[in-house]
Formats: structure tokens, C-alpha cells, sequence
């Protein structure tokens, strides 16, 4: 159980983050209540509300003693430091269409026969690429008619 959660962190990790629990476990009673997470989160500069202080409790009190013991305290910095770690979803779509011919703004066009070659040869991806090019073409001429009608 506590190898699964420690897994992503390295000893150096475990270690400083054994420091900053110890340091706001204010009672040395080896786990965090609210008014010592709160001192916590204020000691970083935030300024939580009694409402903010419950959430986070609820969320990383796994046992639901009312206490965030050492564990759950490296859960939470393993699910922050895992999504730090992610890309931005947006950024790598959009990476993506510059790599293939658009332009960095969202504008420009990919080429249809490049994006082809690209999906099947180079990823071999099985995906209906065809029917995908027509629904878009289709949607495209649709609204080139639209456009024309005003």
C-alpha cells in the first residue's frame, strides 16, 4: 500500500516531503488536522475558507478519521506532482496541427492526403480517417452555404 503510493516519488522526494509534513504537524501527533492544514496552506500564502479547509480534508482523508496522516499526505503530492507532470491537452493538439501544416493561432489548413499518410503509415492508426475527412469536408461546405445565403 504505501510502495503504490511513494512509487512516483524519489527517496529525495519522500524525504523533503517527510520534512514538510513533520513541520506542519504543529502537535508531533504524526498526522495533520484542519486548523494545522490551515496554518499549512497560510504558511504557502494562500487564505482558504472553512469551506476550502473541509473539501481538502474530505478529498485526502482517505480513512475518514479526520486526520491526513503521512500516506495520504504523500498521495496529495503524488497526484499534484502527476498533474504538473501532464501536458496540457490543448497545447498538444495544437502542437500537433503545426506539426502537420497549421499555423500556432488555430488558423490554417492541414493537408488531407498528408494527414493520411501521417495517421496510417507513420502511427499506423486504424482509425476511419476517410469517413472523418468527409463529415469535415461536409460540415465546411455547409457552412460555405450558409455564409453565401447572407
Amino acid at each position: 500500500y504505501k510502495e503504490t503510493m511513494t512509487a512516483k516519488l524519489s527517496t529525495e522526494e519522500t524525504k523533503e516531503c517527510r520534512l514538510y509534513f513533520n513541520s506542519f504537524d504543529r502537535d508531533q501527533n504524526g498526522a495533520i488536522d484542519e486548523w494545522e492544514l490551515r496554518l499549512a496552506l497560510e504558511s504557502l500564502g494562500s487564505n482558504p475558507s472553512d469551506g476550502d479547509i473541509k473539501k481538502l480534508m474530505y478529498s485526502l482523508d482517505q480513512d475518514k478519521n479526520g486526520l491526513i496522516d503521512f500516506p495520504e499526505f504523500l498521495r496529495a503530492i503524488q497526484i499534484q506532482k502527476r498533474n504538473e507532470e501532464r501536458p496540457d491537452k490543448d497545447q498538444e493538439l495544437i502542437s500537433a496541427f503545426v506539426a502537420m501544416g497549421g499555423r500556432s493561432d488555430k488558423s490554417g489548413c492541414i493537408n488531407a492526403d498528408r494527414l493520411r499518410k501521417v495517421l496510417k503509415e507513420d502511427f499506423g492508426l486504424t482509425i476511419k480517417i476517410e469517413e472523418m475527412l468527409d463529415k469535415q469536408k461536409k460540415k465546411q461546405n455547409k457552412q460555405k452555404k450558409k455564409k453565401k445565403k447572407k
